[in-house]
Formats: C-alpha cells, sequence, structure tokens
C-alpha cells in the first residue's frame, strides 16, 4: 500500500515539473497584448500573430502560426449577466448558435483566477468551408467586469488541440484587468 502511494505521488509530481516546463517555454517566448480601452492584459504564444477582427466587438484576432490551424479572439460586449455562476450549458449554447453552426457545450466549470471569477467552457462546432464541412474544438473562457463580458476563445481541430489548449492555458492564467 506505501509502494502504491508512493508511486502516485511520483507521478503526480512529475506531471507537475512537465506542466511547468511546458508553460514557462511558452511564457519564454510569449507577447503581452494589453488592451488600454477596456483595462485588461494577456500573455499569448509569441508565433501567434494579431490579424485583421471580422467583429466590432472583438479586441484581438490570434492565427496560430505553429502549423495547429487555429484561432484566438477576445470579444468584449454589454454583460446580459451579473454573475459568472449564471452562465451555464444552455446560456453557451444559445450565444455560440447565433455565430457557430452546430454548436455543443461539452462541459462547463467556474475558476478564479488573480482574484477573478470565470467559466471555462469545453466545446465543439461544425465549420463550413467552401471546400468542405468538419468538426472543430473550442475553449473559452468568459469573465464579467464592469458590467461587460470578456470572452476568450480559441478554436481549432481536435486533432492539432495540443499546442492551442496549452496556449489556452497561457492567455487564461495571465488574464488580468488593471
Amino acid at each position: 500500500m506505501i509502494k502504491n502511494s508512493t508511486s502516485h505521488n511520483i507521478v503526480r509530481v512529475s506531471l507537475v515539473l512537465a506542466l511547468f516546463v511546458t508553460c514557462s517555454a511558452i511564457a519564454q517566448t510569449s507577447r503581452v497584448f494589453r488592451d488600454n480601452a477596456y483595462s485588461f492584459s494577456f500573455r499569448h504564444p509569441g508565433d501567434w500573430e494579431p490579424v485583421e477582427a471580422q467583429r466590432s466587438s472583438t479586441r484581438l484576432l490570434l492565427y496560430a502560426r505553429d502549423g495547429s490551424e487555429a484561432t484566438a479572439n477576445v470579444s468584449v460586449v454589454k454583460s446580459d449577466r451579473r454573475s459568472v455562476k449564471e452562465l451555464d450549458t444552455a446560456y453557451f449554447e444559445g450565444i455560440l448558435s447565433k455565430i457557430l453552426s452546430q454548436p455543443h457545450v461539452r462541459g462547463v466549470r467556474y475558476i478564479n483566477v488573480l482574484g477573478k471569477d470565470m467559466a471555462i467552457v469545453d466545446a465543439s462546432f461544425r465549420a463550413e468551408l467552401p471546400s468542405g464541412s468538419f468538426t472543430a474544438k473550442s475553449l473559452m473562457m468568459v469573465t464579467i467586469h464592469k458590467g461587460n463580458r470578456f470572452m476568450l476563445i480559441v478554436n481549432g481541430l481536435p486533432e492539432k488541440f495540443k499546442g492551442p489548449a496549452e496556449a489556452f492555458d497561457l492567455m487564461v492564467g495571465t488574464f488580468a484587468f488593471h
């Protein structure tokens, strides 16, 4: 019993160290995005480059140049809820169905980062292109600040989502208001 417990602890320590090394490597080559109008900032991988946004509510649109073909965007709109805890699966399926084809919210969980409550959403949707359609994966972070809803979304191909998931962790872990 003690031997098994010790091996579990070694595995846990190894996983924590691997995560730390990965996040440290990404953070060392990252850039900071700062939005002075809404007083927020976050870090993103250095090989994710800004491109022109398609919507007026989009504060930043990034395209991954790491071969993953992923995108990230941050939008800010007036919040229709007072608390992040009011944002549930039905809420996210409702707003996603307005902009995406066949959205499916797999889960919503609530976390607190740097003193700010956030909803983390795991979702998928059907991407429609002239060349065909495919299923895409999304990770979202949503928080409410000074009456506005801030939504950070990372979209990508499920089979190439390891890098984008690490980028999402970096962005969410460094998302701060000033």
